[in-house]
């Protein structure tokens, strides 16, 4: 064979995917050396749970990757690419490791000396709160001390730099020194281990923050090994251990009509324990609260207008920054509403011939078992009748030889269901012959 088809036959070999405690790399974008494989770097200081990548170039662009202890380094996917990114399990001491590298050609295998040595964060991380009331957890608004031991297979390592994060909650790092006013609080803080190789780092859980885990992460920045500590957040009792709440803590307003929400309602909360005197501030659409100065005092909340709402907070914050919160609804009503009063319409009419007459409409009310609105005039002069919705009012007259007519004017036409009565004016001739 040529070299030239040699070549070929090496650039277009198939490629092997890992068996048992191995694992292969894909094809890689840069083969420098078809004959050659070149693994960067060739040998690594690793520590555990620490990523590290490999590059690996050169022979046919395919690798088979295996591990020759499993238990430390595993080679567990495929990587991407032509790079392999690898995680070391714990270890007590320095582990040597060696990767082989093939490839699916002729070329010649490679190692790669992995060196894992203990991680530098201890697992023996303490968090200290200021106060025991809420132990094991810290009480919001507390201070805890945050102690770290940074070591290496059990030497301690002093003047070593540790970085301090919060990864989620309401906790942060007291940057300023002890009795400083104002505090200043960080997410990051960077701080030096001691001659013992231990770092502290003072922590605040913010003021009124809820009931909660929170995640703080230590890292070394030289191994960048690192450790994840949970800490407890709970709300402090009151004195003598008293509980902090309020009754009730979920208020439902109702309106009195299907499609309708209650009309400026109000409720009344009470609150109890905790440290007087509290604040309690209403979320709009609601309103009310203010300072109250004593346990058990009542508190009136008062929803604006007959807006409908949902689960509206309204926070209630001790003179220690604890917090609770009560939450207010307001729904629509299952009920159905009145109908209308009545009314006539137009509310003012005129009749400007004697024996005249004007047609008038009935509005709102309602009447049942088809009965007639009752209708009447002010006047004998005028009368009235009824068709269901509609009144006539007519302007009567004299027959010969009877006297005139008399009649008053404006007369005043009066329509009722029973319940409620519309009115209207109407201007007539005075006499009619």
């Amino acid at each position: 064979m040529t070299p030239a088809r040699r070549l070929t036959a090496i650039l277009l070999a198939f490629c092997a995917l890992i068996a048992g405690c191995g694992g292969s790399v894909g094809p890689s974008p840069v083969v420098n050396d078809p004959l050659a494989i070149t693994v960067q770097p060739a040998s690594a200081v690793i520590y555990p749970g620490v990523a590290t990548t490999l590059v690996i170039t050169g022979g046919t662009g395919s690798y088979v990757v295996v591990s020759d202890n499993q238990a430390i380094v595993p080679i567990v996917s495929q990587a991407t690419g032509h790079s392999l990114t690898i995680i070391a399990n714990p270890v007590s001491a320095d582990t040597s490791v060696n990767l082989s590298v093939r490839d699916t050609g002729t070329a010649p295998q490679k190692l790669v000396a992995l060196t894992v040595r203990p991680g530098t964060i201890a697992n023996a991380i303490t968090i200290t709160p200021s106060s025991a009331a809420c132990t094991p957890a810290i009480c919001t608004g507390e201070e805890a001390l945050v102690t770290a031991t940074i070591s290496q297979a059990g030497i301690p390592l002093p003047a070593r730099g540790v970085r301090f994060d919060v990864v989620s909650g309401d906790v942060r790092f007291i940057t300023t020194p002890v009795n400083t006013s104002p505090e200043v609080l960080a997410t990051t803080v960077l701080t030096t281990s001691d001659q013992l190789g231990q770092a502290r780092v003072r922590l605040r859980v913010l003021p009124g923050a809820p009931n909660q885990t929170a995640l703080i992460q230590i890292t070394d920045p030289e191994t960048l090994a690192f450790q994840r500590v949970a800490i407890t957040v709970r709300q402090v009792p009151g004195p003598g251990n008293t509980a902090f709440f309020v009754i009730p803590d979920t208020v439902t307003f109702t309106g009195p009509f299907a499609n309708t929400c209650a009309n400026n309602p109000t409720a009344s909360i009470v609150i109890f324990g905790g440290t007087p005197p509290y604040n309690v501030v209403a979320t709009v659409p609601l309103s009310g609260g203010g300072i109250v100065t004593a346990s058990g005092t009542p508190v009136t909340i008062r929803g604006n207008g007959s807006t409908c709402f949902t689960d509206i907070p309204v926070t209630i914050t001790d003179a220690t920054g604890r917090t609770i919160v009560a939450t207010f609804s307001s729904q629509q009503g299952t009920g159905t509403a009145p109908p209308a009063a009545v009314t006539i319409v137009p509310g003012s009419a005129a009749i400007t011939a004697c024996g005249g007459s004007v047609n008038l409409a009935i509005q709102g009310g309602s009447t049942t078992l088809g009965a007639a609105f009752g209708v009447a005039s002010s006047s004998s002069a005028v009368t009235v009748a009824v068709t269901g919705r509609t009144i006539t009012a007519t302007r009567v007259t004299s027959v010969a030889p009877a006297p005139p007519v008399p009649s008053a004017s404006p007369v005043t036409i009066s329509a009722t269901d029973g319940t409620t009565t519309g009115t209207a004016s109407i201007t007539v001739p005075t006499t009619c012959p």
